[in-house]
């Protein structure tokens, strides 16, 4: 069973459940306009559910958004089914809501606000704090109730994926075997036959290279481009000369006091003297002792920096022991207890931490103070002003955006605004780097789907702001024989000279032992390093069913097919495959058995999951998944 996940392609993994927290604003989507068929009132019914384009709408945008993140904010593979993947999870969730009802899974009022109360977001200090908690509801335009219900439904949730998950266990046999599986090694040997030897006995007609053409056409498509005008606008280059009257400073005052404290600091020298093992009474004793020798030293009047340098075993030691300034919290609460009691040049007794012996020497003690409001005054003047700023920055964006609506373009606005800046792409297709603008760019295929003369919403990439309009656009395409003719002949050239390498390959597996092959064709054969099933193959890379072949036996053996990468064909002979020792056993059990369990449990889940389906009353529209 192990293997047969293993062997299952390793696409991203997300939500086991999908719940629906998104509530910052109502977003609305009108399916199937101008299409009368199969018209709902719904996007999916699950048994008596009713799932609105709403919630759909909702789970696809944060859905996008997590594999975007996943990607490093590359562009969505085509071959990831975003609208299966969301379909396919609030399916589940509200069979599985269903499932809860069934078993009687009970939830209380006092679990939810229990799980909510320890949420970091809601606390202040460590302890949760209720007007925090519906201020930042309020800020996102979330009702208590509503956000208190989600919560009720993914406890749910979680308790019937424990009743699932608890049902499956994993035994010492599957732990060995896991061991076994991960931690065998094999070495090979190889010989690599390179096509480009080849191409000088590829022959071809014009004919030929036609019917090629015909048969990979596709590979030689010209994509979609288009071609973009815009304008950019940018924060820097934004002047706002606001005011700031006296009540709005004495407001902002008022309402950010905990901002305008000045914190309690000391600047300090310690010397250390470690110590690793504190169940070792010697090690113990002598650094005790040690440290007190230096104590006296240092309260007879020996200078503090000197003392440091020699006995310190911190890495403060080149400094003199020299710890900078630091507020509370910066240190250990035994070193920093003591070090806020004391005064300007005083030094500490023998203080004790799990580090070791500190002696301390505090240069310099600032008590903290709250700053009154002519302290604090410039400061807010200029926080008040940069919040009016960015403000007024983004009223006059989405202004300048509402008149470019208005006039229906950015071309038809720029004609009677000789003052609007715009600028230019040149024609560039999905993924292609377009010049100004990074990678970040690449994942601007929304730009794709409008149409010539539309305009884009507010875009905002790298700290500005842009809008685009769609100036022209140039269609895919299928280019002529001729204009493609001479890549034609390479590709052409390249596939039969494989061909011919893979023949000849197959030809020399045939005398069965490496050696000789190497012998015939005058190459160098090579040997691997002993590596593990799951490592990569030296010198060839990362191939997992190239890897089962390679230890599916035991004997020494040329593999009797050759191996095809990066248009190179490799012979490979295992010589050998070595068995584990068992001892390292131990060491991994615990993340093995933990590994295991993981992978039953998401089976059994998936298995769960089937069971309900097969028996539940599920339709989807298809204006959501046309294909279905």
């Amino acid at each position: 069973m192990l293997t047969q996940f293993r062997n299952q392609k390793k696409m991203l993994i997300f939500f086991l459940w999908l719940v629906i927290a998104a509530f910052i604003g109502t977003i609305f989507l009108v399916w199937g306009v101008g299409n009368n068929k199969n018209k709902a009132n719904y996007a999916i019914k699950v048994n008596e559910h009713q799932i609105s384009y709403g919630e759909f709408k909702n789970a696809y945008d944060q859905t996008s958004k997590a594999i975007r993140q996943v990607l490093g904010g590359q562009p969505i593979p085509k071959s990831i089914n975003v609208e299966k993947r969301v379909v396919d999870e609030l399916i589940n969730k509200y069979l599985m809501l269903d499932e809860a009802k069934r078993l009687k899974i009970p939830v209380s009022n006092v679990e939810v606000l229990t799980e909510i109360s320890r949420i970091p977001a809601f606390q202040n200090n460590g302890v949760f704090d209720r007007e925090r908690y519906l201020q930042i509801l309020q800020a996102n335009r979330i009702r208590p109730e509503a956000y208190e219900s989600d919560f009720k439904q993914r406890i749910t949730l979680k308790k019937v994926e424990n009743v699932i998950h608890n049902s499956v266990g994993v035994t010492q046999l599957e732990v060995e075997n896991e061991y076994k599986y991960r931690n065998t090694a094999a070495n090979i040997s190889f010989v690599i036959l390179d096509p480009k030897k080849y191409k000088s006995q590829v022959k071809f007609t014009e004919k030929q290279l036609e019917d090629f053409y015909n048969a990979n056409k596709e590979n030689y498509r010209v994509p979609e481009k288009i071609k973009l005008k815009y304008v950019e606008f940018s924060p820097d280059n934004f002047k706002d000369n606001s005011t700031v009257s006296e009540e709005e400073i004495e407001t902002y005052f008022i309402q950010h006091k905990k901002d305008f404290t000045i914190p309690e600091t000391v600047t300090a020298q310690h010397i250390i003297i470690k110590v690793k093992d504190w169940n070792d009474k010697k090690e113990v004793e002598e650094a005790r002792k040690k440290i007190n020798m230096i104590l006296k030293k240092a309260k007879a009047g020996e200078d503090f920096s000197e003392l440091a340098k020699k006995y310190s075993e911190g890495p403060s030691k080149d400094k003199g022991g020299d710890l900078g300034t630091f507020k509370r919290g910066d240190m250990i609460k035994e070193f920093e207890d003591v070090a806020f009691s004391m005064k300007d040049g005083e030094i500490s007794g023998v203080v004790k931490t799990s580090y070791g012996f500190h002696i301390i020497k505090v240069n310099k003690h600032v008590q903290g103070k709250d700053l009154k409001l002519d302290e604090a005054k410039d400061e807010i003047i200029k926080k008040i002003k940069k919040e009016k700023s960015k403000s007024a920055y983004r009223n006059y964006v989405l202004q300048t955006y509402k008149q470019i609506l208005k006039a229906s373009n950015i071309s038809a606005y720029a004609a009677n605004h000789k003052d609007l800046k715009t600028k230019e792409t040149g024609y560039f297709a999905k993924g292609e780097v377009v010049p100004p603008f990074d990678a970040t760019f690449n994942k601007m295929d929304s730009l794709f789907k409008l149409g010539v003369s539309e305009i884009s919403s507010i875009v905002d990439m790298n700290g500005k702001q842009y809008i685009f309009e769609v100036e022209d656009k140039k269609d895919s395409y299928i280019p002529e024989f001729k204009e493609v003719k001479k890549k034609i002949k390479d590709d052409y050239i390249a596939a039969e000279a494989l061909k011919i390498a893979e023949k000849k390959a197959n030809d020399l597996i045939k005398k069965n032992d490496i050696k000789e092959i190497a012998k015939s064709i005058k190459v160098t054969y090579q040997t691997t390093p002993n590596f593990k099933r799951i490592e990569a193959i030296p010198e060839i890379g990362v191939d997992s069913d190239l890897s089962a072949k390679i230890f599916e036996k035991k004997d020494k053996r040329i593999l009797q097919e050759p191996y095809i990468s990066d248009n190179k064909v490799y012979i490979i002979q295992v010589n050998e495959i070595i068995e584990p020792d068992m001892k390292g056993l131990d060491n991994e059990s615990e993340n093995l058995r933990a590994y295991i369990l993981d992978l039953k449990q998401k089976e059994a889940f998936k298995d769960y999951i089937e069971k309900l389906r097969a028996n539940a009353e599920i339709h989807i529209n298809p204006n959501i998944l046309p294909e279905q």
